[in-house]
């Protein structure tokens, strides 16, 4: 995995505000609003050991929400729904 070109993330408006307001939310688990954090720090630009150092996590890690981020984006908001 080391070596790869990192999975680049765009975020449109309403996902970037609501991955702000999840961190934001005070009964988020710690692992989602991480994971939130380090989709936003690559939708900025950041590179992956930045936002490894930064969030404490490995790089593996990074790369996997940045993969998982982009193929989500792929299902509508209303199919991704659990009610």
């Amino acid at each position: 995995m080391r070596g790869a070109k990192a999975q680049v993330v765009n975020l449109s408006e309403t996902e970037q505000r609501g991955l702000e307001k999840l961190i934001k939310r005070h009964q988020v688990g710690q692992q989602i609003a991480r994971r939130a954090r380090i989709v936003l720090a690559a939708a900025h630009g950041q590179k992956n050991k930045e936002i490894a150092q930064t969030y404490q996590v490995t790089l593996d890690t990074v790369s996997l929400w940045r993969k998982r981020w982009v193929k989500l984006q792929d299902i509508s908001l209303n199919d991704l729904s659990l009610a």
